[in-house]
């Protein structure tokens, strides 16, 4: 009795959790390299490691497991972007610290301290410095200059004379009181030095005060810049650089799968499908790329094979607020809300049918399987309900019946034809059940059809003729589950076979249910089809108004009934 019970309360139903999102298609391979130091993230191509970079330049030495340095550069970073589609960042982009040049700072120092001009050259080198940063000069007597420039004298001065500008001003940038600031000369320079001037008159710089001068791509204003001494105790600026791919370097890998916007056919445009980008274009007379992950809807590393991932929005904020009481589904590159349907059953009605019909002292039919037969309590646990039809029978009865009883779309034609009802007659309903939750349609939703076909020779035509994924709900319909849903609707074809003898028992069906849930996403799910000369499907041509009469007593498997707060496996569209 106890395994009677086990087998009636175990079973699962697949078709159910085909509303369960599954795990991405698009995996990453695995990395051998450490893409950690200290609290910086390093994607490819910056490295640690021999072979975790793409070529010297992307270089980074762990120093001390903690400090991250770009060697050719010898500049600790402070982070790394890979390139998007963002205005900001339509190129790669690296923060190190640039060094501060000061002058009456230290006790000892009666000229300033001028640190070598920062270099972002060299051969190959992808590096250059961004329109972000500026010249920035902090003290009351700073008179600050960029070296390294040729044909431009480029500088600014700080005094302490509040008079010089706005309120308005002093808030937003370095005015001259306090700070001053300047832009970087048009045309991106590769080496940018910054010198301070002695005021004139003064031999000792500690009588004009702690003054301080740096390259920098941090906002600053009269109002909030700190002390030019703790500037001088830092000992650093963040600076911006940003880099792109040399084409005519042979080891950097084409693009797996990215678009190239640069090619006129494109037009400059692409869409939601398209995971990843490049451009094409010349710097410095140098060929370079530019690729990034689409922001419609992706994430990821766009210089490794399949790097770029869908992004699931409806496990974000994003997808919760947009849908609100609706379900999210994620596509690739985009989501949609659509209404409702439970996301997760554990319905036990091919468990429970299997066991009336094999395992029960004497076999029980149903004999009205349908989708109203099943209820839904408020945790998506499955009631099988309505046994007002079901007939208890020996194993020598012939089953035969002078009136036939069930719910037309549902009925087996074989049993109306001959008004003999056996243990296949439930499986024939089981299938409608199958391809009513496949599709989100009902059967009488296919009686006056146009073609004149009903809905279970709609069904099986559709899927003879490759047609069938046109049918499937959008609300299961997705490219990670395509290999289950048609799994499941070549079962549902068998168990609707014209002849009763062809279809298998609730116990293969049940088993053939289970192999396809526990298949993996990788796996091939194999369902034995029906031979071709089976392909034709039998139907009743009834008129609009016939239909059966059904009662509706308590269900002997659970106290649920149709006024209960329990709800129909699949509800009533609404729209």
């Amino acid at each position: 009795m106890m395994t009677k019970t086990h087998n009636l309360l175990v079973v699962i139903i697949l078709v159910t959790s085909l509303f369960i999102n599954g795990v991405s298609s698009s995996r990453k391979p695995p990395d051998p390299c450490n893409r950690v130091c200290g609290r910086l993230s390093i994607p490819f191509p910056f490295g640690v490691g021999k072979d975790c970079y793409l070529n010297p330049w992307y270089e980074v030495v762990c120093k001390s497991n903690s400090v991250p340095v770009l060697s050719r550069i010898n500049r600790e970073l402070v982070n790394i972007y890979l390139p998007d589609d963002h205005v900001y960042y339509s190129y790669g982009v690296v923060h190190i610290k640039g060094p501060v040049t000061s002058s009456g700072c230290s006790t000892g120092s009666s000229q300033p301290l001028t640190p070598p001009p920062l270099s972002a050259t060299g051969q190959g080198s992808p590096y250059f410095f961004t329109d972000k940063n500026q010249l920035v000069a902090v003290g009351c007597n700073a008179k600050a200059v960029m070296t390294d420039i040729k044909s431009q004298i480029i500088g600014c001065k700080s005094t302490c004379n509040e008079r010089n500008s706005s309120q308005e001003v002093r808030n937003k940038i370095c005015s001259g009181d306090k700070c001053c600031q300047t832009r970087i000369p048009e045309g991106e320079p590769q080496v940018l030095g910054v010198d301070l001037e002695i005021p004139e008159g003064n031999n000792n710089t500690r009588e004009g005060g702690c003054n301080v001068a740096f390259l920098t791509s941090e906002k600053y204003s009269s109002v909030n810049v700190t002390e030019p001494e703790q500037f001088h105790s830092d000992g650093y600026a963040v600076v911006e650089l940003g880099w792109y791919f040399d084409t005519s370097d042979t080891r950097v890998p084409n693009p797996v799968g990215c678009l190239n916007v640069s090619d006129p056919s494109q037009n400059g445009g692409y869409s939601s499908e398209t995971s990843c980008i490049c451009s094409y274009g010349y710097f410095y007379g140098f060929s370079y790329r530019n690729c990034y992950c689409n922001s419609m809807g992706y994430t990821g590393n766009p210089f490794l094979p399949g790097g770029c991932v869908d992004i699931d929005e409806c496990k974000l904020e994003v997808g919760h607020k947009r849908c609100k009481d609706q379900s999210c589904v994620n596509r690739r590159g985009w989501f949609e809300c659509v209404p409702k349907k439970p996301k997760q059953l554990k319905p036990v009605i091919q468990g429970a049918l299997s066991y009336l019909h094999s395992a029960a002292s004497f076999p029980i039919y149903h004999r009205d399987i349908k989708t109203t037969n099943i209820l839904l309590d408020e945790k998506y646990r499955v009631k099988v309900s309505d046994f007002g039809t079901s007939r208890s029978v020996t194993i020598d009865q012939t089953h035969l019946t002078t009136q036939v009883a069930g719910t037309f779309g549902y009925v087996d034609p074989e049993y109306f034809q001959s008004s003999k009802f056996t243990e296949k007659s439930d499986v024939y309903s089981f299938g409608i059940v199958l391809v009513e939750l496949l599709t989100g349609e009902k059967p009488s939703s296919r009686v006056l059809s146009d073609d004149n076909r009903g809905f279970a020779a709609h069904f099986v035509q559709a899927l003879k003729e490759n047609m069938f994924l046109n049918m499937v709900d959008v609300r299961i319909k997705d490219d990670r589950n395509l290999d289950q849903v048609m799994a499941v609707a070549k079962l549902a074809r068998r168990c609707l076979n014209r002849k009763g003898k062809k279809r298998p028992n609730m116990k293969e069906a049940w088993i053939e249910l289970e192999k396809i849930r526990s298949a993996t996403h990788d796996s091939e799910v194999h369902i034995e089809e029906d031979d071709d000369e089976e392909d034709e499907t039998m139907q009743l041509n009834v008129d609009e108004s016939w239909d059966f009469e059904v009662t509706a007593p308590a269900s002997i498997f659970s106290s649920a009934s149709p006024t209960s707060d329990a709800e129909p496996l699949v509800p009533l569209r609404t729209w």
